[in-house]
């Protein structure tokens, strides 16, 4: 129900999760010297279903191997991202667009629930 994605450099990612000071995505093996441990970007974007937010600036701040469900590397990588200076108003925005997908989830569950009970 809700699409998180990351804009970093000109290649656009599909996150994995969101808070008010970072997010994750994942690359294959082959790009992840792209994203140096440390490195900063700037002018990222930042989408939340129809949210939009312009994140300055953000550093690399882990990239760690990525395991299949045997607990095997499957050959990608996560890439760890920390938002850094970011403005203010954003990261209120932010955190307002964040805590409505999160009750929203929360009440697409319980409807489901209350389905199946009724089934």
């Amino acid at each position: 129900f809700i699409t998180l994605q990351f804009k970093i450099g000109e290649e656009v990612y599909t996150a994995h999760d969101i808070s008010a000071g970072g997010t994750s995505f994942t690359v294959p093996e082959d790009k992840i010297e792209l994203f140096p441990e440390g490195e900063f970007f700037k002018d990222c974007m930042l989408r939340l279903n129809r949210d939009k937010f312009e994140i300055p600036k953000v550093k690399i701040a882990k990239t760690w191997p990525d395991k299949d469900k045997a607990g095997e590397p499957n050959g990608k990588y996560k890439v760890g991202i920390a938002f850094v200076d970011v403005p203010k108003a954003t990261e209120e925005e932010l955190f307002k667009s964040i805590n409505g997908e999160a009750r929203a989830e929360e009440i697409r569950k319980d409807l489901l629930k209350k389905k199946i009970a009724n089934q």
